[in-house]
């Protein structure tokens, strides 16, 4: 019994390692940057040696685009704020009264604050201004020779920062865009079942808005994953595919879902729920768990799902309104529910072109490509 005990406390710890490596290895590499920094700053007898550790802890990030871009952007600031601070102190050098001090910190702040709202990378460069004017050191060494000094304390910081996270456990952009792209197919698969809810009766605004703010937070998260991917490409530290275009058909996939949930926000009319409604319930579970096979590819990159189920299911409802048109059930239809119907129709078109291109994201991910290629959605009839 104890040894039963002892091994399920195991597994949940080997099971909490494991949902947060990613997490232990940020952790880990931050450490590792930490000191190594300490050391060569103490070994180099810099003056204010704890810049360098700062640094390399801040600019430690999550991935190595992460890391790249937090060492440019700090680099940049402290060059572009220091060399503005020397040349105020330079200008207006000569008076200690705390007014003419006031003076310079504002001619200094004022533009490297605006510069900072429109360009988030440079919120470093009025930190530094800020020391070349106030700092001791500026007051007793010069304000020149204490911004070189700073520039090389962050310029250490920083290399040792970007030097850890390209070397020690690794992880690249592109494979959290990946993970992250899962997670948002999987929310837009939790999202089908709701979307058809209204057209039951059984609208629930709470619960889809709910997941619609899920599903913000996620391409949110996506989207900083493709940015910092984008710069490990652009660096040539990785060899993968344009991350873009995984981003704009999931974004789509999702304007797709949302125009479903303004078509089905109320139950069809009778007269046209009974040839719908059936190819529609199959068309739903079919995508779900389209979109669930494509999550999973994204994950593991695997092959993705044959889509060949959702495809057949679609061709089944255009059927359906074909077939319903043909029998004149839409002619005294208000054009609200008209409007609703072919909207829905449009959206689901415009959904399966999305799941074609993910699919060969999916392949591409996964260094294979599926022949022969997909046949042509079908095009709605309506």
């Amino acid at each position: 019994m104890p040894e039963e005990k002892a091994a399920g406390s195991g597994n949940k710890v080997l099971a909490w390692l494991g949902r947060h490596r990613i997490e232990l290895r940020l952790g880990l590499r931050i450490t590792v940057a930490g000191l190594i920094a300490f050391a060569l700053a103490d070994l180099l007898a810099l003056k204010q040696g704890y810049w360098a550790v700062l640094t390399a802890v801040i600019v430690v990030q999550a991935n190595v685009g992460g890391s790249l871009k937090a060492a440019s952007d700090r680099l940049i600031g402290t060059l572009a704020g220091g060399a503005y601070g020397v040349v105020i102190v330079t200008l207006m050098s000569g008076e200690e009264a705390a007014l003419w001090r006031g003076a310079e910190l504002a001619l200094a702040l004022l533009p490297l604050a605006i510069a900072a709202a429109f360009r988030p990378g440079l919120r470093v460069a009025p930190v530094t201004a800020i020391i070349v004017l106030l700092g001791v050191t500026s007051q007793t060494a010069g304000a020149l020779p204490s911004v070189i000094e700073r520039m090389i304390e962050i310029g250490l910081g920083s290399a040792i920062a970007f030097g850890v996270s390209l070397l020690v456990l690794p992880t690249r952009a592109h494979a959290q865009l990946a993970t992250a792209a899962a997670a948002a197919l999987d929310l837009l698969a939790d999202m089908v079942p709701a979307l058809l809810d209204g057209l039951f009766g059984r609208h629930d605004p709470d619960r889809m808005s709910a997941l619609h703010r899920r599903m913000r937070a996620a391409l949110a998260k996506l989207e900083v994953f493709a940015d910092e991917a984008r710069r490990e490409r652009a660096s040539l530290l990785s060899g993968e595919d344009d991350p873009e275009p995984v981003l704009r058909t999931i974004r789509r996939l999702r304007h797709d879902l949302v125009m479903v949930d303004r078509a089905t926000r109320g139950a069809l009319p009778d007269s046209v729920a009974g040839p719908l409604m059936p190819a529609l319930g199959d068309l739903s579970a079919a995508l779900e768990q389209t979109l669930r096979g494509l999550a999973a590819a994204f994950a593991g990159r695997k092959l993705p799902p044959d889509l060949k189920r959702f495809r057949d299911c679609l061709t089944t409802y255009h059927e359906a309104m074909a077939g319903m048109r043909r029998a004149g059930l839409t002619r005294d239809l208000p054009a609200e529910a008209i409007g609703r119907i072919f909207g829905l129709a449009f959206a689901l078109d415009q959904i399966s072109r999305d799941l074609d291109d993910l699919a060969s994201r999916a392949e591409e991910r996964a260094g294979k490509r599926k022949t022969p290629a997909p046949a042509e959605t079908p095009t709605s009839q309506s």
